[in-house]
């Protein structure tokens, strides 16, 4: 792994911008029928009003697990209902981590804060499952939602289009489709924590998995009635038979054709909730070691030849998940000193052109006795060792 340049760490000191305030904005009912959350309320999405003919539009897409069956569906609704319907959303919303950066051109863009009440992690396109009694329509949600943004921003200089977790997930697998939306226009992807691996979870673990919640998803929202158009022809050719692949991270990056910086950190704290019950400290950590050691070998498979030119790849040996939507995003780093808001700044100021960057970083102790290999990791392996094992 080479190092970055001192110019990159030095990033890291620049000043943090205040926090900034969004307003909401509802999609058009009756133009968009199908743009719906889960229970049939129309969505929207969050932006600054005051913007006009901005240089730059940054598409931020919304985390928040979704739902596989009618079980978890009921669950999800139960539990986290604003995850489903747009009822009682606030008007206004204050913003943070990378939408609150001073890195030019972030500084400067009109933000659009897309929240998620699809469940289908923004990928969905099915009316009135009979399975669940739920629509789920993430796929209408976000085509509407770019054409509403093209037409109240006119022709930008510059589209990013991002997302955290499940938010990042549907950037993914849209990242291409919303490039040939807006070409001429470049666009460019943030992706912060899609890259699911495919680790079946212990022998002792009660939780399917994330392989099999994806298959689950696949049927249950409609994604192979979509198609190419969501899942990408050369996808489609590559595991056919298994297409469910393509709305699964480890398999789908490596035909996302649009450049990306893409990021995750080497014990998602996430994955490998949503894999490990396990009782006893040592099978949770030999677990946590392996999934270490298999982000390191996706990574690095993607990363063959060099990588997706003008590209970015970056991870920090941390248990974390989602950092750019809280403070973590500037104080979190690698053991090179690198935050992610450094990474992104590089990311920005390179070219399509630029050989892929290389901002890689990981920790060779194993779960059980990793501090962070040096980095500064708030909820380092070290951390979050006893919430694994209780």
């Amino acid at each position: 792994m080479s190092r970055p340049p001192i110019s990159l760490i030095l990033l890291l000191l620049l000043p943090l911008s205040s926090c900034r305030t969004l307003t909401y904005k509802a999609l058009n009912g009756t133009r968009f029928p199908t743009a719906r959350c889960n229970d049939g309320s129309v969505p929207g999405f969050y932006h600054d009003p005051s913007m006009s003919s901005p240089e730059t539009v940054a598409i931020y897409l919304s985390s928040g697990g979704w739902c596989y069956d009618a079980a978890t569906c009921a669950e999800r609704w139960a539990t986290n209902r604003e995850l489903m319907t747009s009822d009682g959303w606030p008007t206004l919303k204050k913003i943070g981590g990378i939408m609150d950066s001073t890195a030019p051109p972030l500084d400067s863009a009109a933000w659009v804060s897309v929240p998620y009440c699809t469940s289908d992690g923004h990928m969905g396109d099915r009316d009135d499952s009979s399975d669940t009694g739920y629509v789920f329509r993430g796929t209408a949600v976000f085509q509407a939602v770019l054409e509403t943004v093209s037409e109240m921003y006119g022709s930008p200089s510059s589209v990013i289009l991002g997302g955290a977790s499940a938010g990042a997930r549907g950037a993914m697998v849209h990242l291409d489709y919303a490039a040939d939306y807006f070409s001429p226009v470049p666009v460019v992807g943030i992706l912060d924590s899609p890259l699911w691996v495919d680790l079946n979870p212990p022998s002792t673990s009660s939780k399917p998995g994330l392989a099999y919640q994806t298959q689950k998803v696949y049927d249950l929202v409609g994604a192979k009635e979509l198609g190419e158009e969501l899942l990408g022809e050369s996808c489609m050719a590559a595991h056919e038979g298994e297409q469910w692949k393509c709305m699964f991270g480890e398999y789908r990056m490596e035909h996302v054709s649009t450049r990306f910086l893409l990021v995750s950190a080497e014990f998602d704290s996430f994955q490998l909730g949503e894999d490990l019950v396990a009782p006893t400290s040592a099978e949770n950590a030999d677990f946590a070691t392996e999934f270490g050691s298999k982000m390191r070998d996706v990574f690095k498979e993607l990363m063959v030849g060099g990588g997706r030119e003008g590209s970015a790849y970056y991870s920090q040996p941390c248990y974390n998940h989602a950092i750019s939507m809280s403070g973590a995003y500037y104080t979190s780093a690698t053991s090179a000193g690198v935050s992610l808001d450094a990474a992104v700044r590089s990311f920005l100021a390179s070219r399509p052109s630029d050989s892929p960057s290389d901002l890689t970083d990981y920790c060779d102790a194993g779960f059980g006795s990793c501090t962070g290999g040096g980095a500064t990791c708030p909820a380092a392996a070290a951390a979050a060792g006893a919430e694994l094992r209780s």
